[in-house]
C-alpha cells in the first residue's frame, strides 16, 4: 500500500511540475522589435537574426527579400552603412504592430515613415513600411503576414 502511495504521490507531483512548466509563453510583439532594432542598431547581426522566422518576408523600397538567408544578407549590408533605428508610437494589433521609425546613418536621418512588423510566436514574420504592407496584403490577402 505504501509503494501505491508513493508512486501516486511522485505522479501528482510529476504532472504539477509538468504542467507549471509547459511550453514557453511566445516573446511579447513589442518587445521583440524593440530588441530587432537595438540589435540592428548595435550592428549585432546573429542577434537581429534571431528575431526572425525561417521563412520571413522583408520589404523596402528597393526590394522584397524572402527566407531568412536572404534577409541576413540584406541587413549585413544595412549594418555595413552604418544604419541606426528609432521607434516610437508601437501600436499591437494581434501582433501586427505599427510605428513610426527614422533611419539615421552617421547621426543623419535618412527616413522617416510608418513601419509594419508580424511577428507570430515571437518571430518576426514580416518586416517592411506600411505602405508596401498595404500594397502585399491588397494584391493578396492570404498571406500568413496578411491575417489580423
Amino acid at each position: 500500500m505504501n509503494k501505491i502511495l508513493f508512486i501516486i504521490s511522485w505522479s501528482v507531483i510529476l504532472t504539477l511540475v509538468l504542467t507549471a512548466c509547459g511550453a514557453p509563453a511566445a516573446a511579447d510583439p513589442v518587445t521583440v522589435v524593440e530588441n530587432y532594432y537595438d540589435a540592428l542598431t548595435a550592428s549585432d547581426l546573429e542577434k537581429a537574426m534571431s528575431f526572425f522566422a525561417d521563412d520571413a518576408v522583408y520589404l523596402d523600397q528597393m526590394a522584397r527579400i524572402s527566407g531568412k538567408e536572404d534577409i541576413r544578407a540584406w541587413l549585413q549590408g544595412l549594418i555595413d552603412t552604418g544604419q541606426s533605428y528609432e521607434v516610437s508610437d508601437l501600436t499591437n494589433t494581434n501582433g501586427r504592430l505599427e510605428y513610426k521609425i527614422k533611419v539615421s546613418v552617421n547621426d543623419r536621418q535618412v527616413y522617416s515613415g510608418l513601419a509594419v512588423t508580424v511577428v507570430k510566436d515571437g518571430k518576426i514574420i514580416f518586416d517592411g513600411t506600411k505602405a508596401l504592407w498595404d500594397a502585399e496584403c491588397n494584391r493578396d490577402a492570404s498571406l500568413p503576414f496578411c491575417a489580423d
